[in-house]
This record gives C-alpha cells, structure tokens and sequence, in this order.
C-alpha cells in the first residue's frame, strides 16, 4: 500500500519496473493493473514528484485514483490531475499498459507505453541533477 511519503511511491515504481513483463501481461481493456492511489493533492509529496507519479501512472495505464480531499487541492495540483495529455494517455483505447524499458546509470528510467495511432508514449525519469543526451532511437 501507498504511504504519504515520496520513498513508497519510489518503492512502488521500483516494484513495477522491475515487473513490467509480468504485469503488461496481466492488464487490458477490461483488466487493469494498479499500483495504488495518486498522492496528487496531499501535502507530503512534492508538485515534481506528484507530477512524476502521475505520469508513471498513465504510463502503466493504472486507474487514477485519488486519495485527498478535493475541496482542499492547490491550484497547481487541480492543473496536474486536469491535464489533459497525461489522461489522454492513461486512457488510450488501445489499453496497452507500458512499463520501464531501461534503467541507466545514475537513477535515469525510461518508461513507454504503446499508443493507439502507432504513437509511443514516453516518460524520463531521473532523480539527480544534471544533463544527459538520450537518443530516440534508443527508446522504443
């Protein structure tokens, strides 16, 4: 289960990276996966790492559930979970869940998801700062 704190939504994308083949395999239309409540909206998550969740969500094509109290979301998290790119990808008809591709040196994650259209949806994530190049190519 989720707690309301970064490093268990880290515990869970570690889970589900490290599982993706299993888990791609388990979830469709009719049958999803998820990985537990968004934690969008509550105070013990940063806007970078609520973002991050969020996106790692729609990636994994989970449901987008969220555990706070919507009367009380700050602007900038109601602008995240209205997104309508993020959703648009979560809710892809074709229902392909994706997973983590490649994981690089230095905490850098590369998570796609196949898209109706033949579009890839991608998500980079990386937990250090600093620059790196990343070829598309290597990608997909």
């Amino acid at each position: 289960d989720v707690q309301c704190e970064w490093t268990s939504v880290r515990t869970i994308m570690n889970h589900w990276g490290n599982n993706t083949a299993a888990l791609e395999k388990a979830a469709g239309p009719g049958r999803w996966n998820d990985p537990d409540m968004l934690l969008a909206g509550n105070d013990c998550v940063t806007d970078d790492e609520a973002t991050t969740q969020f996106v790692i969500w729609s990636i994994v094509a989970a449901p987008l559930i969220m555990g706070n109290d919507l009367r009380k979301v700050p602007a900038s998290m109601k602008k995240l979970l209205l997104n309508p790119e993020i959703i648009a990808i979560d809710q892809d008809p074709l229902g392909k869940p994706g997973g983590r591709r490649t994981k690089y040196p230095g905490s850098i994650e590369v998570w796609t998801r196949e898209l109706s259209g033949g579009d890839l949806g991608v998500a980079v994530y990386f937990d250090a700062p600093g620059r790196f190049a990343l070829e598309a190519g290597r990608v997909g």
